[in-house]
């Protein structure tokens, strides 16, 4: 907390506007801490709003347009039935949506709790889980020795996940899709990289990637709310850390995140 210093040689009237003027810096500060804890509470019954109010009429929508395919199918035609298969995709989107930004969201109000990583081991456990939600072609993953950090074991781990599914889902429609992880040491950083053989990107528009719900493909070639990397960008961000990326269309693609070796207090 600021406070100012009070020379002795100052006389009695100097003195007193100084210590009034430490009180009322006090008292802002206390007032500005009660706003931001109430701040954060409204922030609290907003997300449970959302991941419970909000989600609950998607899944009745999603359960009645069910029960019309199953109960109903045989009087169904063609176009019913595909209107039926539009409003269950949509809802089923929307739901996605909101657990995306709902993860978000925690991804920047989650306090971090800091400690030594193991970034290659981390890496490795990243990629065994996307690699279990991942269904196309069976991929090549390299990963070679990464220097280790101080960070949130949590919150990278996921930073891993995403960028290796990211690079999987892009990849998926090569014959073998091969993804390379690598890192190294650069001054009193630590500089971590993922490289792929997908589909890429066309690099000017390399700052749209990470931004919320921002897409570069269109849903129909490759699935996916345009979350994930925002998540990513969040949680380097909040390691005092940078994240970038570089790619051509059909030519893969390459990100890169930065985080200090030192962490940020």
């Amino acid at each position: 907390m600021a406070t100012t210093e009070i020379d002795p040689t100052l006389g009695a009237l100097e003195v007193q506007r100084l210590r009034r003027e430490n009180a009322e810096l006090k008292e802002r500060e206390q007032q500005m801490s009660q706003e931001l804890a109430a701040a954060y509470h409204h922030l609290e019954s907003f997300t449970y709003s959302i991941s419970h109010d909000l989600r609950a009429p998607l899944r009745v929508i999603d359960s009645f347009a069910q029960i019309l395919e199953d109960d109903f199918g045989e009087r169904v035609d063609p176009e019913e039935r595909r209107v039926i298969g539009i409003i269950r995709n949509g809802s089923r989107k929307m739901d996605q949506l909101i657990v995306g930004l709902l993860e978000f969201s925690r991804a920047g109000r989650q306090p971090l709790d800091l400690d030594r990583i193991d970034m290659t081991a981390a890496a490795e456990a990243a990629a065994i889980e996307a690699q279990a939600l991942y269904s196309g072609p069976s991929p090549l993953i390299e990963i070679a020795e990464l220097p280790p950090i101080s960070g949130d074991a949590t919150a990278i781990r996921q930073v891993w996940r995403n960028l290796i599914g990211n690079a999987l889902k892009y990849s998926a429609k090569r014959s073998q899709p091969r993804i390379r992880i690598s890192g190294r040491r650069e001054d009193s950083q630590a500089v971590y990289q993922v490289d792929d053989n997908g589909a890429g990107f066309d690099i000017r528009y390399a700052d749209k990637l990470f931004g919320v719900c921002q897409r570069l493909h269109r849903t129909e070639e490759f699935p996916g709310i345009g979350i994930g990397l925002a998540i990513v960008q969040c949680i380097v961000a909040r390691h005092g850390g940078r994240i970038w990326a570089t790619g051509a269309p059909d030519g893969g693609a390459c990100f890169q995140f930065a985080l200090p070796l030192v962490p940020v207090s």
